[in-house]
């Protein structure tokens, strides 16, 4: 908690209702949401290694040694393009670790926070300076998932939850070791079923379990199970499976969460797109979108969703008006859950 800045707590929105559980996942969302998309549009194992942007039409690249300048705009959230350049050609060049290249007037960024965060050089130029202090001011914590799957049910069948609550002498480490006493972060074990629990972990202590074995992990859980429910005859589980949210390269960390300094300011900051100034007004090159840049719903699905939304209608309204033989259309419901979700945030 010495973490998170307490003056932010207020900013986030919480709707009304529980959790909803998915028995099929986040498939059963993205079907009817993507059901309009045509297949081949949707291209998977395509790595992104740079977004160059800002670029001259019809130029040739910059050499090698000067991708790594900062853009003299760095500071800009709208920067200036030449009125003899061509307002219609591709300003954006992403390249692909298997080697495919786009080009492309805009772009659309839901690339986590905690890769923005790591990922310093894959933007050429830098982003705007007040995106990447907002950037490092969040927070992108972590948050993992334990699960044990047992070959019989062990728990009694009116049990639902285990709470774990270690006394201060248990909870405190005596050293900075965190292989002495991560397994103490572990708050609760859920059961999801009779033969599956499932335990959570977060900040400092699931990133260290992410480098231990998936072995040693369910040995120590079994360890604790034995401890709270004072019987040492809890069987091991045959099977233990563990998200790895802070060492995935795709994720690096799991949700946004306001850090000490940090405000809702700098979330509006990312949110904003970076737009060029041509003679016939303001065009976004690169919209962003994802929970992170949602002042009211970081950190959850319904924020990465609007945000997404909002990112592509803001690019429909500039890029498809003038190119109108490629107008984008998608029906969509008054009644759907951006709708009602997004009065709650007002």
């Amino acid at each position: 908690m010495e973490d998170i800045d307490l003056l932010e707590l207020g900013s986030y929105t919480e709707l009304q209702g529980g959790n909803i559980s998915l028995p099929s996942g986040y498939s059963s969302i993205l079907e009817p949401i993507s059901r309009n998309i045509p297949h081949d549009k949707v291209l998977l194992n395509h790595r992104i290694t740079s977004v160059r942007w800002k670029l001259k039409p019809c130029i040739p690249e910059e050499p090698e040694e000067d991708k790594e300048q900062e853009s003299d705009d760095s500071d800009k959230t709208v920067v200036d393009i030449n009125e003899t350049q061509d307002i219609n050609s591709d300003y954006i060049v992403i390249k692909c670790e298997n080697g495919a290249i786009f080009h492309t007037r805009s772009v659309v960024c839901t690339l986590p926070l905690g890769v923005l965060q790591t990922e310093s050089k894959l933007f050429s130029p830098s982003l705007p300076r007040n995106k990447q202090e907002s950037l490092q001011r969040l927070l992108f914590g972590t948050v993992n998932k334990i699960y044990l799957v047992y070959q019989r049910p062990f728990l009694e069948a009116n049990l639902s939850e285990i709470l774990l609550l270690w006394n201060d002498d248990e909870r405190n480490c005596k050293s900075k070791n965190l292989s002495e006493c991560w397994y103490k972060k572990i708050y609760s074990f859920a059961k999801v079923s009779d033969t599956l629990l499932l335990a959570w972990i977060s900040g400092e202590e699931a990133e260290y379990m992410e480098s231990l074995s998936n072995e040693t992990i369910a040995e120590t859980c079994t360890m604790i199970l034995r401890k709270f429910l004072n019987d040492p005859l809890i069987p091991n589980p045959k099977q233990c499976v563990c998200s790895r949210w802070k060492s995935d390269e795709c994720t690096r960390g799991s949700y946004t969460a306001m850090r000490v300094g940090a405000s809702q300011l700098d979330i509006a900051d990312l949110a904003q797109p970076v737009c060029i100034n041509t003679p016939t007004g303001l065009k976004p090159v690169i919209a962003f979108a994802g929970e992170h840049t949602h002042s009211n719903f970081y950190s959850t699905v319904h924020g990465a969703y609007l945000t997404g939304r909002t990112a592509a209608q803001l690019l429909v309204s500039h890029v498809f008006a003038e190119d109108t033989h490629n107008e984008l259309t998608v029906e969509c419901n008054d009644t759907d859950l951006s709708s009602w979700i997004q009065n709650m945030a007002l």
